[in-house]
Formats: C-alpha cells, sequence, structure tokens
C-alpha cells in the first residue's frame, strides 16, 4: 500500500465530511421539514460520498 496514497485518500475523505458537516450547521428554518429532505431540496450537484479504497491503486 501506497501511504502517500493512503494519507490523500484519507483527507479527500476528510472534506467529503467537512462540507456535509457545514451544511447540517447551516440548515435554514424549515419548519417541518426534515434534514434528509432539505438536502435533497438542494440544487445539483449534491454532496456524493465517494469510498476510497486505498488498497485499490
Amino acid at each position: 500500500m501506497n501511504v502517500e496514497r493512503a494519507i490523500s485518500d484519507l483527507k479527500h475523505n476528510l472534506t467529503y465530511l467537512k462540507s456535509i458537516r457545514d451544511c447540517i450547521q447551516w440548515v435554514p428554518d424549515t419548519g417541518h421539514v426534515g434534514i434528509h429532505e432539505w438536502i435533497e431540496s438542494l440544487p445539483q450537484p449534491q454532496i456524493i460520498f465517494e469510498p476510497v479504497n486505498a488498497d485499490n491503486e
């Protein structure tokens, strides 16, 4: 396994998690609409998880 690649992939995944965290922090007051409905109502592109397998190079 390439250590530099694994570190790069980890940083990439953390960036996605931070983006989602920031979105959740800034959820507007949507009344009865839940977080999932609010995320689905966002304009494209939406945040997409891209799992990274460090062993697959």
